[in-house]
């Protein structure tokens, strides 16, 4: 799972908070898994699985024990597609 990228000026934290609610939504389908279920397998309830997919911004702990129970793993991605990478551009000298 790739956490959405774009212009972090022009997308709010609803915006994605939303949009990665909905993608974890598509997944628990996608598995046939009700909110529950979920839930129990996260150490959550069904009703902060709700609030999740509905959109409702949540820690960064719960996305990634969600993420967890589909088999997924957040990534962080440059949004310069032209930005190096860390191993790219070698350790920065401190």
């Amino acid at each position: 799972m790739v956490v959405p990228s774009g212009d972090r000026h022009a997308m709010s934290d609803r915006t994605y908070a939303k949009r990665l609610g909905a993608q974890l939504r598509d997944r628990r389908k996608l598995l046939r898994l009700n909110q529950t279920e979920v839930a129990d397998l996260a150490g959550t309830t069904q009703r902060t699985v709700s609030q999740v997919e509905a959109g409702k911004a949540a820690s960064v702990e719960l996305y990634l024990a969600i993420a967890d129970v589909f088999g997924l793993q957040m990534t962080l991605q440059s949004r310069d597609p032209h930005s190096p990478s860390r191993s790219e551009a070698g350790e920065v000298a401190s």
